[in-house]
């Protein structure tokens, strides 16, 4: 301790000022989880400016009426992991399974593969990224480099001959 008093640091100040760090570090990350940022897309983007907030909520794993988790849902799934860990293939594979079973958390109201679900669940999510890239929650949109699931087939028309 007295070496480094002779060399002009303060041990005592660098250990409060590393204590700080990892204090602030340890509420960023508190604040920066999936759960959290899905919350607060919710109250702060969502609800203000959107019809359909409630099923957004839905889509994110979360009850509308308070914003708890649903059982299985992304917002429970993914609710401890901070938002700059998820990558396109959590992303990829959150999307395939809204195509072929239904959205996480959600019960499928029908069988078989659906490409509606699968868009649906891309475009919250895109949003969700793109929201939280503009508030400096994250450095890049996961779902950027993901295709989005194909789009509703153009309605046959009937020739009249």
């Amino acid at each position: 301790m007295h070496r480094e008093r002779e060399r002009g640091r303060d041990p005592i100040a660098d250990h409060k000022a590393r204590k700080h760090r990892q204090r602030a570090e340890l509420i960023h990350r508190s604040n920066n989880t999936f759960a959290a940022a899905a919350r607060a897309y919710v109250e702060e983007h969502a609800k203000p400016k959107q019809r359909r907030w409630r099923e957004t909520a839905r889509l994110l794993g979360m009850q509308p009426n308070g914003l708890e988790p649903i059982a299985g849902g992304l917002a429970e799934r993914w609710g401890e992991k901070p938002v700059g860990d998820i990558d396109g293939h959590d992303i990829w594979c959150a999307v395939d399974e809204a195509r072929r079973q239904g959205v996480p958390g959600l019960k499928a109201r029908n069988k078989g593969t659906s490409e509606a679900r699968a868009r649906a669940l891309h475009t919250v999510l895109s949003a969700l990224f793109t929201w939280l890239q503009r508030q400096r929650r994250v450095t890049s949109n996961p779902c950027a480099g993901l295709h989005p699931p194909r789009s509703a087939e153009a309605a046959r028309t009937h020739l009249e001959q």
